[in-house]
């Protein structure tokens, strides 16, 4: 027993000795060797419109007042209830709950604050993959004179 500890711990040595000097290759395959690159899909436009000045102020105002969370719990609610009431007072509201979410995405709010302290108007450009996912929209506000 004691010989063959000896005889491993000895080839244990010679091999962490010679193993610098002697390159080894090891031939380890990867994912990307067998799919190779994948081209990103690219977004395109699906709609634009761009916000007017007094629009943009009142979004802002809207903004900084609906910013809470409970403000964020009524953003769900109150449009489907307002709809219900009046066609013309769901808009009213889903304005509001524009504002809330927008402020709750600090990206998109601060855009919006910015053309409204700056008196600009906004560009919204609505982008969609080619083939449509429940996450593939996504929405760009831009700041424009």
């Amino acid at each position: 027993m004691k010989n063959i500890i000896q005889k491993v711990l000895l080839a244990s040595m010679v091999t962490a000795a010679v193993y610098p000097l002697v390159p080894v290759t090891l031939n380890q395959a990867s994912a990307s060797d067998y799919i190779g690159t994948v081209p990103q899909p690219q977004y395109s436009t699906i709609a634009t419109y761009i916000m007017d000045k007094s629009t943009v102020k009142d979004l802002a105002a809207n903004m900084r007042a609906l910013s809470s969370n409970t403000a964020i719990l009524a953003e769900t609610i109150a449009p489907i209830i307002a709809t219900k009431i009046s066609p013309v007072l769901g808009g009213y509201v889903s304005a509001a709950s524009l504002a809330t979410a927008l402020s709750v995405n600090s990206q998109l709010s601060t855009e919006v604050l910015y053309a409204a302290d700056h008196n600009m108007r906004v560009k919204v450009e609505i982008q969609d993959l080619p083939y449509h996912t429940s996450y593939s929209t996504r929405t760009i506000f831009t700041a424009v004179n």
